[in-house]
């Protein structure tokens, strides 16, 4: 539910923003699908990773986290990453994916409105 809720106040923001929907669907279904997958593997990017909204949203995901001491592998190429972020961190990182769209599309509806 949460991470339904992240990308759908991330469409609307970014929505408002572009003013097109066909723009915003294509924008948040590449960015979900393709870009986040390929930042989530790269592991040499390190904690800056930390930003990307999937890597949070699998901080919070839960039971054991596959790559820790308890469940040291999985049978799945991507769950065996260590993802070593701070529960702290993951609710920020979603907090500004959800107010920073809304925020920035507020005011260009409000700019585009006056």
């Amino acid at each position: 539910m949460l991470a339904t809720a992240v990308v759908t106040t991330l469409a609307v923001g970014v929505g408002s923003l572009t003013g097109s929907r066909s723009l915003t669907l294509t924008a948040v279904i590449g960015w979900q699908t393709v870009a986040s997958t390929l930042l989530y593997a790269a592991v040499f990017l390190g904690t800056a990773r930390d930003g990307v909204l999937l890597v949070a949203l699998s901080h919070l995901r839960p039971g054991i986290h596959f790559g820790s001491p308890d469940a040291p592998g999985s049978a799945g190429a991507l769950t065996d990453l260590d993802l070593p972020m701070a529960t702290a961190t993951a609710v920020l990182v979603l907090s500004a994916w959800m107010v920073i769209p809304i925020l920035a599309g507020a005011w260009r509806v409000r700019t585009q409105d006056a």
